[in-house]
């Protein structure tokens, strides 16, 4: 009968991964309990990779050509707990090195004269721009829907935020009175 075995060796390399690998099987020497309880953990890591999904349900104002951080006072879920609605609730702090694919997608509603702009951009550690969606005011629109995607290298104790912009010469409001949230932000882990 051909046994299965790791090659630790492959293993043993990748131990300081801030991610755990799942090592590969051969024939060869029976599996030990604590190899398997390694493989067991790399496995169900790559399962329930570290994910988040924040919305908004408060209204908030944006003024005119003022960048301001989307609140997220609420959460579907959060694996590790990198989101905290009482303090900094427009962040996720990251707490498990890797690339995220993050997306933000929000809402402003647009009661002004035509002309000018509003923008939704994802935003790393106060000031690095990942992504922007820039949209002329349109006079037939009441509401513009945003929406940004991008995939970031990330280290812990990075944060991510989303950042609305508009210059109309008034405040515009992200709305609170839809039958979803006007603005959420998903975060996912794909790898190292």
């Amino acid at each position: 009968m051909r046994r299965r075995r790791f090659h630790l060796s492959i293993w043993e390399s990748l131990v300081n991964r801030l991610a755990p690998s799942v090592p590969q099987l051969d024939t060869g020497d029976p599996i030990t309990a604590a190899v398997w309880n390694r493989f067991v953990y790399a496995a169900g890591f790559h399962l329930r990779a570290p994910s988040a999904l924040l919305y908004q349900t408060i209204s908030q104002s944006v003024a005119s050509t003022t960048p301001t951080r989307i609140v997220f006072d609420s959460a579907v879920r959060d694996t590790e707990g990198g989101h905290d609605p009482a303090v900094n609730a427009s962040r996720y702090t990251i707490k498990t090195a890797g690339t995220y694919l993050v997306t933000i997608v929000a809402a402003m509603q647009s009661y002004t004269p035509p002309g000018g702009e509003e923008s939704l951009a994802i935003i790393v550690n106060g000031g690095v721009f990942w992504a922007i969606h820039i949209l002329p005011r349109d006079p037939q629109m009441t509401n513009t829907w945003f929406s940004c995607t991008a995939e970031i290298p990330l280290q812990v104790g990075d944060y991510v935020e989303g950042q609305l912009w508009q210059d109309s010469g008034q405040a515009q409001d992200v709305p609170s009175a839809f039958s979803q949230p006007a603005a959420w932000m998903g975060l996912h882990w794909v790898g190292v």
